[in-house]
């Protein structure tokens, strides 16, 4: 248990990529015409052996010496067994208790194992009239929803039944949560138990609006605890792990992927891939993806090889081919965003929204800042993680606002 295994950077993103790639070819050979599946999986094919060719090289094209961390093995243990129990605690795969939303989630794996792809509903294969209802099933139609990461577990259970599939599913959320804790401790360049910590349990501070609305001064306006202020709400780790795995899990590891990145070659590719995930996400994604790009510590001294670097055909390619496909899929159901507008058309007025927007901010933002400022006020990466708190609530879409609590 004393040994310590050296991990790479290499190492770290090839696995990380291999991890975000795989469910998305799933998806182009098993839900698209064949003609389109194999040209888009060709596609994502070249950007990722793009990508892991530079993976180590600097700005200037040249290999950069980058400094592997050892691991002890009692870290890797405690990571590992931190990852499977975040995941069953959570309730992915129904072994313990776990919010109503997993009901959704178990149907989801259920349906992509049992049914044809692409899946079709049709109406008069339910006998169930209440189903019929909800469904509002009028002819055939197709499932639409962000679902990939759904696809290596439903793809075992496809071959051994939905056990399997369920078991792999458990396997493939906890080796996502392993794999970003990794990347955090290269970002750290040390094996630290905070990663651990920090993982599940970074949030705002609406614990205080929790305690005086329980213990002091109740208010109508209270709805749960990350919602304490209607229509906006940034959701903690742990709410966003419990409820919405499928999203959040691509989305750390992407974020690490940015951030740890030596060159800029192949952003475009890392950053797009969370539109194959969540849409929602996807939002949140843009700022800081486009910001990392023109960071000083990636930027090339000769300026025709700094363009070069950003406008590589690995920081387009991708991205086109991900919002044709998946793009054209998800507005084939766009009629459910039914409820979407500018926060403030909710609060009545801009004026009532106002004092709202900067309570919020004092509380879920700004003790945040003030404490990572004094570290990281030059780098722009913190500059574009503030720009994203200051500018979601501006916006709502559906009705929990989703758009906020994900982007």
């Amino acid at each position: 248990m004393k040994h310590k295994f050296e991990i790479s950077y290499k190492t770290f993103f090839i696995t990380a990529a291999i991890y975000l790639v795989l469910p998305v070819i799933i998806f182009f050979l098993g839900y698209l015409k064949i003609y389109w599946g194999l040209l888009f999986t060709a596609v994502i094919g070249v950007s990722f052996y793009l990508a892991i060719r530079d993976v180590d090289k600097d700005p200037e094209g040249k290999i950069k010496e980058l400094k592997n961390v050892k691991f002890p093995v009692t870290f890797l243990v405690a990571a590992f067994i931190f990852a499977v129990f975040v995941t069953i605690s959570n309730g992915v795969g129904e072994y313990m208790w776990g919010p109503y939303d997993h009901a959704f989630r178990r149907a989801i794996l259920n349906d992509l194992i049992e049914y044809k792809w692409p899946i079709v509903y049709d109406p008069a294969n339910q006998s169930n009239p209440v189903v019929i209802s909800l469904l509002n099933l009028n002819g055939k139609q197709g499932f639409v929803y962000y679902f990939t990461y759904w696809l290596p577990a439903a793809l075992v259970g496809k071959v051994f039944g939905f056990t399997a599939g369920n078991i792999a599913l458990v396997i493939w959320n906890s080796f996502g949560i392993f794999i970003t804790l990794i990347g955090m401790a290269i970002y750290l360049k040390r094996a630290s138990y905070a990663t651990l910590f920090t993982y599940l349990c970074f949030t705002g501070l609406h614990v205080i609006p929790y305690i005086v609305s329980t213990y002091i001064y109740p208010y109508e306006g209270w709805t749960w605890i990350d919602g304490w202020v209607p229509h906006i709400s940034f959701v903690s780790n742990f709410n966003n792990l419990e409820n919405v795995y499928n999203q959040v899990i691509p989305c750390y590891l992407i974020v690490v992927m940015i951030i740890l990145a030596v060159n800029n070659r192949s952003l475009g590719f890392i950053a797009s891939l969370i539109f194959a995930y969540s849409p929602w996400t996807t939002f949140g994604m843009i700022i800081p993806a486009a910001v990392r790009i023109f960071c000083p510590d990636l930027k090339a001294s000769d300026k025709k090889q700094n363009l070069k670097n950003i406008f590589s055909v690995n920081n387009f390619m991708t991205p086109v081919i991900l919002l044709f496909a998946f793009g054209f899929f998800y507005s084939a159901k766009s009629d459910s965003m039914h409820d979407q507008g500018f926060t403030w058309d909710y609060y009545g007025s801009i004026w009532k929204f106002i004092p709202v927007y900067l309570l919020f901010l004092v509380i879920e933002v700004l003790p945040v800042a003030v404490f990572a400022v004094r570290r990281h006020r030059r780098d722009p990466m913190f500059w574009a993680a503030i720009g994203v708190l200051l500018i979601c609530p501006f916006y709502k879409i559906t009705e929990m606002n989703d758009f906020v609590m994900r982007a």
